[in-house]
């Protein structure tokens, strides 16, 4: 099982295939990074960098039992919401 992180939302007929797990907070997506080898999109990677992680793979590809992230847009005053999928 792998994290997979997204930098928008994926396209309906992938989203279509995804189980909804929870919409978590970044402290909590971040705290996943130590259980999980992380695969980033390329447009994901900046977000990692800042964060000060590597991931193990590039890309956006998905397999089943992937866990896949992606930011919820940002409302002012609130804190930065992922989405947290099962594929």
């Amino acid at each position: 099982m792998r994290l997979v992180i997204l930098a928008e939302e994926p396209p309906a007929e992938l989203r279509a295939q995804l189980v909804f797990l929870e919409v978590c907070t970044e402290e909590k997506l971040l705290s996943l990074f130590s259980l999980y080898k992380v695969k980033a999109g390329l447009r994901a990677l900046p977000f990692l960098r800042l964060a000060g992680i590597t991931p193990d793979e590039v890309g956006e590809a998905i397999r089943p039992g992937d866990l896949v992230a992606w930011p919820l847009p940002e409302r002012p005053g609130r804190k930065s919401r992922w989405m947290l999928m099962l594929a």
